[in-house]
């Protein structure tokens, strides 16, 4: 499906309805921080200069995927029954 302002994709992080629903986009922040324009709907390819800066605000950010971060002894596994 194709995401445009009368249509927003839907997804979960659409820049469309986040910005509809007044909701926070980050890519907006820093692109404007840097004077970029912000892309124009989820389909819109980053320029290289948006790129650059996100891959730049990002640098050293690091996340932990769902599972992969040491549990407890008996500890249940994120959307998983409790372990016997």
């Amino acid at each position: 499906m194709e995401c445009t302002a009368e249509n927003p994709c839907g997804g979960q992080s659409c820049i469309i309805a986040r910005r509809q629903n007044d909701d926070f986009v980050y890519e907006d922040v820093v692109f404007r921080e840097r004077g970029l324009p912000v892309r124009a709907t989820c389909d819109t390819p980053p320029t290289a200069e948006q790129a650059r800066a996100m891959a730049e605000a990002t640098s050293g950010v690091h996340s932990i995927l769902v599972g992969t971060a040491p549990k407890e002894e008996n500890e249940p596994e994120i959307g998983r029954p409790p372990r016997p």
